[in-house]
């Protein structure tokens, strides 16, 4: 059953690496010169090397760790948001924070683990079916034509606009990302969470 539910977890990363611009998959883009989604799903279920945190590789920004000592579980559906260049560090222009992504997804029945500022985690067992990840993929990809569109915090966050309609009146969700994410910005949020 695990294994199936591996296999599941990778047939999900691909899609949402087919239909997402905006929310990656935490796993190494590249592996062998070859992007990570053109292999084989068996063949990624079966190598812990599509899974690894390569010493000194810009995807993931950690360091001090020797080769093969940290993988990222299969099992644990990671996702980064837009915010923070991967490669550099720095912080981009527009950003997508997690904890807004994370109302979107509960306000239409998806669950997620937890957030923090520019990831999110879906655990992933053996109860996932296809139907319910395939949700999850088209929730993702929904949520991002409404920050293409620019589309009416109304319409996307019904339960926070209701909560606070003053404050939010007009707003739209690409507006409060952006307000979001400046807050981040000009308070170096991630380099006080990394010291922590």
């Amino acid at each position: 059953l695990w294994a199936e539910c591996v296999e599941l977890g990778i047939e999900s990363r691909k899609a949402i690496l087919a239909r997402c611009k905006l929310f990656r998959p935490f796993i190494p883009p590249v592996v062998d010169g070859k992007l990570w989604q053109d292999y084989p799903t068996s063949v990624l279920a079966s190598d812990r090397r599509f899974f690894s945190f390569e010493p000194g590789a810009k995807w993931h920004g950690f360091e001090g760790y020797a080769a093969d000592q940290y993988f990222v579980d299969p099992c644990k559906l990671l996702l980064t948001t837009p915010g923070i260049d991967a490669e550099t560090g720095e912080y981009s222009d527009f950003g997508v924070p997690a904890t807004i992504l994370a109302h979107y997804v509960r306000e239409n029945g998806i669950v997620p683990e937890k957030c923090d500022l520019n990831s999110i985690l879906f655990l992933l067992t053996p109860a996932e079916s296809h139907e319910k990840l395939a949700q999850l993929v088209a929730m993702l990809a929904q949520f991002e034509q409404h920050i293409e569109d620019d589309s009416p915090l109304v319409e996307v966050l019904p339960s926070v606009y209701n909560k606070y309609p003053v404050r939010y009146r007009d707003y739209t969700l690409r507006q409060l990302c952006q307000e979001m994410h400046d807050l981040y910005v000009s308070f170096d949020v991630k380099d006080l969470q990394k010291a922590m």
